[in-house]
């Protein structure tokens, strides 16, 4: 799961979170989501175009730049964070409201993202 916090400023992070609505392309870019929308014929060649660009760069410093994200965001709290957002995925889902909202999902015979 994308942390919305790391690219969002809170309150779009609150938007995005509480009303699960599916984005567009371009809202997924608008807020930090995505870094580019490229025309489904031309995807293939942009991510070969990417990856050719990284592969021209040294190894010692992509992986310095890995490493330096990687602290930066332990620094942020992610360990933490991810730590904590699955410990009360596990308590939430056990509800009895989670329960019935899960139940009325399956009767309805509609997938989650056509009822956010």
């Amino acid at each position: 799961m994308v942390e919305p916090w790391t690219f969002m400023n809170r309150k779009r992070a609150a938007e995005y979170l509480y009303t699960a609505r599916t984005l567009t392309a371009d809202e997924a870019c608008e807020y930090g989501l995505i870094n580019k929308v490229v025309p489904r014929d031309q995807l293939e060649a942009e991510v070969e175009a990417m990856a050719a660009h990284i592969a021209r760069a040294p190894l010692s410093t992509l992986m310095g730049t890995k490493a330096l994200l990687i602290r930066a965001w332990e620094q942020m709290g992610m360990r933490q964070h991810l730590q904590m957002s699955a410990d009360v995925m596990s308590i939430m889902e056990k509800t009895s409201d989670a329960h019935a909202a899960r139940m009325a999902l399956l009767q309805s015979g509609k997938k989650p993202r056509d009822i956010a």
